[in-house]
């Protein structure tokens, strides 16, 4: 009996932690986490964009910002997702304050004209919407930092499906993760930001 009521007590200590740790794990998904576009590690990664300018990260602080990794021959759900939130709720004829920043997780085959046809193709060729490629090793530092995959050897593109709402003063306030992810809670927060709530 004794032993019975030592693994009952075992057991039920075991999960309140477990169940403590995971609603940390939960809360803490939406608080603003580091890494900045303040810090100059991140902050001077060079950017060329599909207009074939050349911005760095930190020029987007003031700015909230929808940042979100992809590639040329990259499936277009998570695109198509953002875009209904920047075509139907009319972002790209707003100045909010708001940029919706994609980055190309295969630098060695995007270019800019590849990214340019890419934005063209569905219909986000705008100044609120930039679409970037940046060298491997800065590449790499950016999805460790925000802990959007890691390149591999044999499938060096690869990426989460994870997108991120950076705010005006360049940390990580938001993850959404999903495939596609919800537009409408994208927009949400976004509003959030335009209002000023």
């Amino acid at each position: 009996m004794k032993t019975l009521i030592t693994v009952v007590l075992i057991a039920f200590v075991c999960g309140a932690l477990f169940a403590w740790v995971a609603n940390l794990q939960t809360d803490d998904i939406d608080a603003p986490i580091q890494p900045s576009f303040k810090e100059a590690e991140i902050g001077e990664i060079k950017l060329t964009d599909h207009d074939n300018q050349t911005l760095n990260l930190k020029s987007f602080l003031g700015k909230t910002v929808v940042l979100s990794f992809m590639f040329n021959g990259c499936s277009p759900v998570q695109t198509v997702g953002l875009r209904r939130v920047f075509l139907d709720h009319e972002l790209n004829s707003k100045d909010k304050g708001i940029v919706f920043l994609s980055i190309s997780v295969a630098p060695e085959t995007d270019t800019p004209a590849l990214l340019k046809s890419f934005a063209t193709r569905y219909g986000i060729d705008a100044d609120n919407w930039r679409l970037g490629i940046t060298n491997r090793r800065s590449l790499d530092r950016l999805l460790q930092t925000f802990n959007a995959g890691k390149t591999i050897e044999s499938d060096p593109n690869a990426h989460l499906n994870t997108v991120f709402l950076i705010n005006p003063t360049g940390h990580k306030e938001k993850v959404y993760k999903g495939f596609p992810i919800s537009p409408s809670r994208v927009y949400a927060d976004l509003e959030d930001y335009m209002t000023g709530r």
